[in-house]
């Protein structure tokens, strides 16, 4: 066997549902194990397995980090490898003086100073150069001369402090960490970490719990994904951080799914405008989604098809315009079929409810019909693309009657309501001198730098200030790339190390 400073080995660990029959399971369990029979149920009906088939190990200066959602069983897995509970199954083996921060302060004295509970601790630990470790243990923890008042005194902050100064200090061959990088105030956290790289760097092996991909990625060369008491995925590092974090947004989507499946209440003050013959034109409530001229240019169209005089743009306009030619780089598109009046009205992207509460309104005056909306990618349409992936937005729809200085926007939110960005028309003018007909436009993205997660496309389509419509054509998510991103959008970027 290779020399492992922790291997596991089938770890389980189950826990009881029902508080009042613990007890009496526990005594069963125990006079059976006392008489050497094996137990009489694997599991009883209400119990269930925190932890279970967990096989791990780790060789000396290797770092394992370990990730989950709540209530994944990460918590009891460390205290199952402390030795603070017994396993149901399995076996597991650490080799070498193994220091835990799991509850930080936990096994202090609070009657006692700071320095006396250093004191125990460094005692139970076996023989030390005591009085330098002590006060490198006092330096590091930073909490002045309160280090000789009583625990009891301490806030959280000055414990953990304390905690996380005397499990570094006392030479470990290996650190688990269960969420503690998080102690005090920023500065000591930057200390904790600086602390830490240093272990490292001295070939301390780390378990490492966080819900920090950051920190995991820093420390840990290995990973582990712990869902419901077992592995899910385990490797590299990058590889099961992207499998872990592809799972938390597709969890994320069914949550937010369910959520747009519940009617959302209408504020009575903002009533969708009732559509009266002739079509009546409403005033646009609002001038984020492209009513007024945009500073900032959109990115640049080019044109596929559209009317003559048109600015550059990837723009391709059918009905009133005359036909482009070919070109061998860009074919013209396929003519629309004639239409045959207005079809069958679609079922709604989302909600009407979430329309007017959370994506701007909904507005629709019987001006514009036969209204499609669609994203591609490679020329498929799609539903979903990568973080920083190329995509194209398609939509056509018929204007009734004849219209003036017509402008339509493309509209961006999040989910939850957030708008992201807003594309429009008006920056060109490419629409405005249609006023009837068949109106088909494409504009190509070539760098969708949203960050993970479900976004509404929603389409305004303006005469002037004034809306003729209003309403969602598309929900899409974008899933994570190769790289890790923070915030809202993550930036395309190449970096170049020069020394």
């Amino acid at each position: 066997m290779r020399n492992l400073v922790l291997v596991a080995e089938n770890l389980g660990k189950k826990y009881y549902r029902n508080p009042n029959r613990h007890v009496g399971y526990g005594m069963a369990d125990l006079f059976r194990a006392l008489a050497r029979r094996p137990p009489r149920y694997s599991i009883r009906r209400d119990e269930f397995w925190a932890v279970r088939n967990v096989e791990l190990s780790i060789e000396p200066g290797q770092s394992l980090g370990v990730i989950g959602r709540n209530g994944g069983g990460k918590t009891t897995l460390m205290k199952l490898l402390t030795g603070l509970i017994i396993p149901d199954e399995g076996t597991f083996q650490l080799k070498g003086n193994v220091q835990a921060m799991i509850s930080l302060g936990a096994g202090f004295s609070i009657r006692l100073s700071g320095r006396e509970n250093i004191i125990n601790g460094i005692a139970f630990r076996g023989p030390l150069p005591r009085k330098r470790r002590i006060e490198e243990i006092i330096e590091f923890a930073d909490i002045g001369d309160f280090i000789d008042s009583p625990v009891s005194t301490y806030s959280t902050g000055m414990r953990a402090r304390l905690g996380f100064s005397i499990c570094v200090h006392l030479d470990p061959s290996l650190i688990i960490i269960d969420e503690a990088l998080s102690v005090g105030d920023q500065a000591f956290q930057n200390k904790c970490l600086i602390r830490l790289q240093q272990l490292k760097k001295q070939g301390v092996s780390m378990l490492l719990v966080s819900h920090s991909m950051t920190h995991i990625q820093q420390f840990c060369e290995t990973a582990i994904w712990l869902d419901r008491g077992k592995i899910q995925a385990g490797g590299t590092v990058k590889e099961v951080i992207r499998e872990y974090i592809a799972f938390i947004e597709e969890a994320k989507q069914e949550t937010a799914k369910g959520l747009a499946d519940e009617p959302v209440p209408v504020r009575a003050a903002t009533p969708a405008p009732a559509p009266a013959p002739p079509p009546r034109v409403p005033s646009a409530p609002s001038a984020t989604d492209g009513a007024p001229r945009l500073a900032r240019p959109m990115p640049a169209l080019s044109p596929v098809s559209g009317p003559a005089g048109s600015d550059s743009g990837n723009l391709l306009a059918a009905g009133n315009s005359p036909p482009a030619k070919k070109t061998a780089e860009q074919p013209r598109a396929s003519a629309p079929a004639p239409s045959n009046g207005p079809r069958a009205a679609p079922s709604p992207v989302v909600p009407r409810s979430q329309m007017m509460e959370l994506y701007g309104g909904f507005v629709e005056t019987g001006t514009i019909e036969n209204i499609e909306g669609k994203l591609l990618v490679d020329g498929r349409e799609v539903d979903r693309l990568e973080m920083n992936q190329n995509c194209t937005l398609d939509y056509r729809f018929d204007i009734r009657g004849e219209i003036s200085d017509l402008n339509v926007s493309l509209a961006f939110y999040r989910r939850d309501g957030l708008h992201m960005t807003t594309i429009s028309t008006l920056n060109g003018d490419l629409l405005q001198s249609r006023t009837a007909g068949h109106i088909h436009c494409r504009v190509e993205i070539s760098d969708c730098s949203f960050a993970p997660g479900e976004y509404v496309l929603v389409l305004p389509i303006h005469m002037g200030r004034s809306y003729l419509h209003r309403d969602a054509v598309k929900v899409f998510r974008v899933l994570p790339g190769e790289r890790m991103s923070w915030g809202l959008a993550n930036l395309n970027y190449r970096y170049e190390v020069l020394d």
